[in-house]
C-alpha cells in the first residue's frame, strides 16, 4: 500500500493520476529500454495514459519509487 500512496501523492502534486505517475516512472527508470503497455480499455483511458509522457519525476522521486517498488515485492 505504501507504493500506491506514494504514486497517488506524487500524482496529486502534479495534477496527475497514480497510473500516470507509474507509467512515467517506468519510462524514466528504463528510458530507451522499455515499452510500457498500458492495457487501456477505452479511448479516455488511452488518452490519460498518453498524458503520462508529460509527467516529469525528479531523480529523488525515481529513487523513492524504486525503493517502494522493491519493498512491495512478495
Amino acid at each position: 500500500r505504501p507504493l500506491v500512496e506514494l504514486l497517488s501523492r506524487a500524482g496529486a502534486e502534479r495534477g496527475a493520476t497514480a497510473a500516470q505517475v507509474s507509467l512515467a516512472w517506468l519510462l524514466a527508470r528504463w528510458e530507451g529500454s522499455v515499452v510500457a503497455i498500458s492495457g487501456a480499455r477505452s479511448a479516455d483511458q488511452a488518452r490519460e495514459n498518453a498524458e503520462s509522457m508529460k509527467v516529469e519525476l525528479t531523480p529523488a522521486e525515481i529513487r523513492e519509487i524504486d525503493a517502494a517498488s522493491e519493498a512491495a515485492r512478495p
